[in-house]
């Protein structure tokens, strides 16, 4: 017999999906509309630029009520987190609508979704919930015990989250899906048996934890760096700066990059908190740093995108009208200028190869994953471009992941 957690969640599922089921019908009889409002290029448009667009695609949410919040994704799946909540997966290369599912109402608190090799998890509120990644099943959900104040890291065995009291908890991942397995009920009853260990600090996290090389990094509002044992939450080192830290961080093999308003960014030994450089941009920076093929894209509040080189913090150029970064391949990168149209830059000199309107689409990811381009409307209309000739996209994290091509024959049949 089901018990009475499972009859809950049957109802609360079966709601949710006659919700959505209406809100599609509304999403399909108004994709046509909202795609002529935002002006989509045409292929012979892109084509001039080396482009084509590879799908265009719909979130279920209700446009008249709802509106995107953000992108996220991996090498697979592509999400798109309306406002309230609503999360829409992609796949990445084709378009197809996976799967979609209301994870919680309408909040000022709601993270991109972040993944791992089989779930995808999302912060709603104070609430972590985690759905498998290629079906939107729900596995599972997770009051927090205070504000989340981004998603969370992974590794093997631990998730870590920060929240706004101060705290960093690392939870036993083996221990959540355990009680997960009983039902959500008996997972937050036993909360506490889920939690390795808390480290507190004074003052509030102000960024997402970030982990490498089993070094556990994150900041505080008093301007400290600190860098944990993950296993321990013994101390590496602890950094203090003049002024807070700005931007979200970002871990690269061994390298921790921060940027602070004091409009420098600096790269820092993970776990011997030595400063290998120091770039000084001359304007605040809010955007994390984009960590690819040796290279850091940066971009400082009105000062443009800069391409700078990982391992000795040397400028190799700036173009000066970009807002966002978007995507980069072999030797080009894409980014979003000052009138929200797409640049296309040369990836060697930083010069302009060309521009593309992109009106309309104004939220875009941030891909250090693939080369590929991703933007969309605020009503839910998803774009993905990618060069001309790429059928398999570049994965600049996990290059094992890209699908194995058989060998091709030779002219006498021969492989």
């Amino acid at each position: 017999m089901p018990t009475s957690a499972t009859h809950t969640r049957t109802r609360s599922v079966s709601t949710c999906f006659r919700v959505l089921a209406a809100a599609s019908v509304l999403a399909a009889a108004a994709t046509d509309a909202s795609a002529q409002r935002a002006r989509i290029p045409t292929q012979q448009s892109l084509k001039a630029l080396g482009l084509e667009r590879m799908f265009l695609a719909r979130a279920q949410i209700d446009s008249g009520r709802d509106a995107t919040a953000l992108l996220s994704g991996d090498e697979e799946v592509v999400f798109l987190v309306s406002k309230s909540g609503v999360v829409t997966a992609f796949d990445a290369e084709s378009g197809r609508r996976m799967w979609t599912q209301l994870a919680g109402g309408r909040t000022e608190n709601v993270s991109a979704v972040v993944t791992d090799i089989d779930a995808a998890y999302v912060v709603i509120g104070e609430r972590l919930y985690a759905f498998d990644k290629l079906s939107g099943s729900s596995l599972w959900s997770l009051r927090i015990p205070f504000i989340p104040v981004a998603a969370p890291v992974f590794d093997e065995e631990r998730m870590y989250v920060g929240t706004l009291d101060g705290s960093v908890y690392a939870f036993e991942l083996a221990t959540v899906r355990e009680y997960a397995a009983i039902g959500d009920e008996k997972l937050n009853q036993f909360l506490q048996e889920t939690i390795a260990w808390r480290y507190r600090v004074g003052g509030h996290i102000t960024s997402a934890p970030v982990i490498s090389d089993d070094a556990l990094c994150f900041t505080s509002d008093n301007g400290s760096l600190f860098s944990l044992k993950a296993e321990s939450r013994d101390e590496y080192f602890q950094y203090e700066t003049d002024r807070s830290v700005s931007a979200p961080l970002v871990a690269d093999d061994g390298l921790l990059f921060m940027a602070g308003l004091d409009a420098s960014l600096y790269a820092i030994d993970i776990q011997t908190g030595q400063t290998r450089w120091e770039f000084v941009s001359g304007r605040s920076i809010r955007n994390p740093a984009i960590v690819i093929a040796g290279h850091v894209y940066l971009t400082p509040t009105r000062d443009g995108l800069y391409r700078i080189d990982r391992d000795s913090g040397v400028k190799e150029w700036q173009a000066p009208t970009v807002t966002q970064f978007l995507a980069a391949s072999d030797d080009r990168v894409y980014a979003r200028d000052t009138a929200g149209s797409l640049e296309v830059i040369d990836g060697t000199s930083g010069d302009l190869v060309g521009q593309l309107p992109l009106r309309g689409f104004s939220v875009g990811l941030q891909n250090e994953k693939t080369d590929r381009i991703y933007v969309a409307t605020p009503d839910g209309v998803l774009m993905a471009m990618r060069e001309i000739g790429r059928e398999f996209a570049t994965f600049h994290n996990r290059p094992k992941l890209k699908p194995i091509l058989p060998p091709l024959a030779d002219a006498s049949g021969e492989n």
